[in-house]
C-alpha cells in the first residue's frame, strides 16, 4: 500500500481536446487492465457505475486520498455524469469543463498523480525528449481488438523500451482507441508511418474487418504492402482454427454459415399467427436475412484468397520471437522503416 495522499480543489477548469483525449486513453487503460468488462463510449449507465467501483478499488487499494479544499470527506473516485461526459455526452466537444477534483481523480486513477504533478513531470521530460527526437522519427501504429490487447501492450513496450519507436495503438473495437477506418488511413497514409496488423480468429468474425481488409487487398494492395506487416496470433496458427491448414479455414467459413442459420431460427415465428395481420413485417424481417446471406456468402467466397494474401504477400514474423528475441535490424527491416 502506497499511503498517497493529494491536494486537489473546487474550482472549475477547461481541459481541451488533446489533453481530453490523452486522459481517456489513460483511464481505458487503466480499467482494461483492472478487467473491466464494458466498452466506455457508449451511453449504458452500468459501464460508468463499474467505472466508479473500480476507481474506488484502486483508490483504496493503494491507499491513496485526494483531499479538497473546503470539504471534509475525500474524493472516493469521479462523479458518474463527470465520466459519462467525457466519454460519451460531450466526447466529440473541443473543450470539457468540471470541476478540479474529477480531473485529479481521473488522472490519479490513469497516471497515478493529480493532474498539476504530473503535468510538470512530463514537462520536465518533454524538453529532453523533443532535442532527442527525430523530425523524421517512423510511428508505428499497431491495430488489433480489445480482446488482443495484452498482446498489443507488449509490442508496444518492447519497441519503445528497447528501441525508442513511437507507437500508437488502433483498437478496432473501441471508439476512442482506434484510428477510423483503415481505408482512408491508407488512402493518405502519413510519411514514415506502418501498421502492424495484430490478426486473430476475431479479425476473421468481424464484418467490418473482413469488408475493410478485403477492400485494402483489392484496391489498394500496394499502399497496404508497402506500410503493413502482419503477426498472427496463436488462435488461427494452432487449434481447430490453424489457417495454415485447409481445416482452420473450413471452421471459420462454417462459423460464417452457422451464422445464417441462427438467423433463420430467430426469424422464425414462434407460433402459426405470430405474424397474423402483420405481412409488412414478416416481408421485412425476410429482407434482412436475405441481405445479410448475400453478405456473408461474399465474405465466405472472399475468405481464401484472403488469408492466402495475408500469408503469402506480407512477411509474417512469430510474435513470442518479435517480444523477446527480435534485434532492432531485424524489425525495422521487417517493417520497412530506415
Amino acid at each position: 500500500m502506497t499511503n498517497q495522499e493529494f491536494n486537489s480543489d473546487k474550482a472549475l477548469i477547461t481541459l481541451l481536446r488533446d489533453e481530453l483525449n490523452e486522459l481517456r486513453v489513460g483511464i481505458v487503460d487503466e480499467y482494461k487492465r483492472m478487467d473491466g468488462a464494458k466498452v466506455l463510449g457508449r451511453s449504458s449507465p452500468a459501464m460508468y457505475e463499474e467505472l466508479s467501483v473500480l476507481f474506488k478499488s484502486k483508490f483504496q487499494q493503494l491507499g491513496i486520498t485526494i483531499r479538497v479544499k473546503g470539504e471534509a470527506h475525500p474524493v472516493v473516485a469521479a462523479g458518474y455524469t463527470f465520466l459519462k461526459h467525457l466519454f460519451y455526452t460531450k466526447k466529440d466537444q473541443g473543450q470539457l469543463q468540471a470541476h478540479q477534483y474529477n480531473f485529479d481523480a481521473c488522472y490519479v486513477f490513469a497516471f497515478g498523480e493529480i493532474r498539476s504533478v504530473y503535468k510538470a513531470k512530463r514537462k520536465g521530460k518533454g524538453k529532453t525528449n523533443v532535442v532527442s527526437l527525430k523530425l523524421n522519427q517512423p510511428k508505428i501504429i499497431i491495430s488489433s481488438f480489445s480482446s488482443y490487447a495484452s498482446e498489443v501492450e507488449k509490442i508496444q513496450r518492447y519497441m519503445e523500451t528497447n528501441f525508442g519507436f513511437i507507437v500508437e495503438k488502433d483498437l478496432r473495437d473501441v471508439k476512442i482507441l482506434s484510428v477510423g477506418c483503415l481505408i482512408k488511413l491508407y488512402t493518405s497514409m502519413p510519411p514514415n508511418t506502418t501498421v502492424i496488423h495484430l490478426i486473430g480468429k476475431e479479425h476473421f468474425c468481424s464484418e467490418n474487418c473482413v469488408v475493410e481488409l478485403n477492400h485494402l487487398r483489392k484496391e489498394l494492395k500496394q499502399e497496404f504492402l508497402q506500410n503493413t506487416s502482419v503477426l498472427f496470433l496463436q488462435d488461427i496458427t494452432a487449434g481447430e482454427y490453424d489457417v495454415n491448414g485447409s481445416t482452420g479455414r473450413h471452421k471459420i467459413n462454417q462459423w460464417w454459415l452457422d451464422q445464417i442459420k441462427f438467423m433463420k431460427e430467430e426469424a422464425e415465428p414462434r407460433s402459426k399467427s405470430h405474424y397474423d395481420g402483420k405481412p409488412k413485417k414478416q416481408k421485412e424481417v425476410l429482407s434482412r436475412i436475405e441481405e445479410s446471406k448475400e453478405k456473408i456468402l461474399l465474405i465466405v467466397s472472399d475468405m481464401e484468397d484472403l488469408i492466402e494474401f495475408l500469408i503469402k504477400e506480407t512477411q509474417l514474423l512469430p510474435f513470442n520471437y518479435l517480444v523477446n528475441n527480435s534485434t532492432k535490424e531485424e524489425i525495422t527491416k521487417w517493417l520497412k522503416i530506415a
